[in-house]
C-alpha cells in the first residue's frame, strides 16, 4: 500500500477494489491476499517504522503479527511522507477493511506490539477501539536502557543488565508491577543518577496499560 499525504478519503476504497480485482485474476493465490488472510488467526498487531530504504527518504511502515516462534508475518507495507497517527490509522483501517471484504472476517484485537511512538498507539486506538495491552518492543527498550548505562562501570552495568534481562524473561503480566517496583526500589536506592533517570523513563511506558 502506498499513501500520499494529500490523498482523499477514497484511498482505502481504491486499495480494496484493486485487491478484489486481484482475487478474480489469480484465484485467491496472490501473495498480497495471502498476507491479509493472516488476520484471521492473529491475536495481536505488531507495527513499526523504518527509514533509509528509498532515495526520497520517506518512512516505510510495517504492519503484521508474530507467531509463537516469534517470527513476524506482515499484513501490509505503507510508504508515506509523514509519520502521523492519521497515517497509521489509514494503514490499520485498510487492513481491517480488506479482511472484512475479502474473507468476511471482522478483524479486531486489543493488543498492540510497537515502540514508544504515540502516533502508532493513537492510530491503533482509532481503528481498534478496545486497546488493553500495549507491549513495548523489548529490542527498542533495551537500546534505550543502554544509553543510560554507558557511564556506569563494567561490573555495575553487568549486574543491572542481568537483573533486567531476568525480569523481562520470567515475569508474568499479573506479577509485572509488583516485581518491577521491587527491581526499581533495589536499584534507585543506590542513588546513581543515570539509573534513577532510566527508571523514570521506563515509568512513562511500563505503567499505563503496558508491559
Amino acid at each position: 500500500m502506498i499513501e500520499d499525504s494529500e490523498s482523499d478519503s477514497s484511498s482505502t476504497s481504491i486499495i480494496q477494489r484493486s485487491a478484489a480485482n486481484n482475487v478474480d485474476e489469480t484465484d485467491n493465490e496472490s501473495e498480497d491476499i495471502r498476507l491479509i488472510s493472516l488476520t484471521i488467526k492473529a491475536t495481536h498487531v505488531a507495527a513499526d517504522t523504518t527509514h533509509k530504504l528509498n532515495w526520497i527518504n520517506f518512512p516505510v511502515f510495517l504492519c503484521g503479527t508474530t507467531d509463537k516462534a516469534k517470527a513476524f508475518h506482515p499484513f501490509a507495507i505503507l510508504l508515506s511522507r509523514t509519520e502521523t497517527h492519521e497515517d497509521f490509522e489509514f494503514m490499520f483501517s485498510a487492513v481491517k477493511n480488506l479482511s472484512k471484504q475479502l474473507f468476511d472476517f471482522d478483524f479486531d484485537t486489543d493488543t498492540l506490539l510497537a515502540d514508544d511512538a504515540k502516533a502508532i498507539t493513537n492510530g491503533f486506538k482509532s481503528v481498534f477501539t478496545n486497546l488493553k495491552n500495549l507491549i513495548v518492543c523489548w529490542a527498542h527498550r533495551r537500546r534505550n536502557m543502554d544509553d543510560f548505562f554507558k557511564s556506569l562501570g563494567e561490573v555495575l552495568q553487568k549486574e543491572i543488565v542481568d537483573d533486567i534481562n531476568f525480569f523481562q524473561a520470567s515475569v508474568l503480566k499479573e506479577h509485572f508491577e509488583t516485581v518491577y517496583n521491587l527491581l526499581k526500589t533495589k536499584w534507585t536506592s543506590r542513588n546513581v543518577a543515570n539509573i534513577i533517570n532510566m527508571f523514570d523513563h521506563c515509568d512513562q511506558y511500563w505503567h499505563n496499560d503496558t508491559y
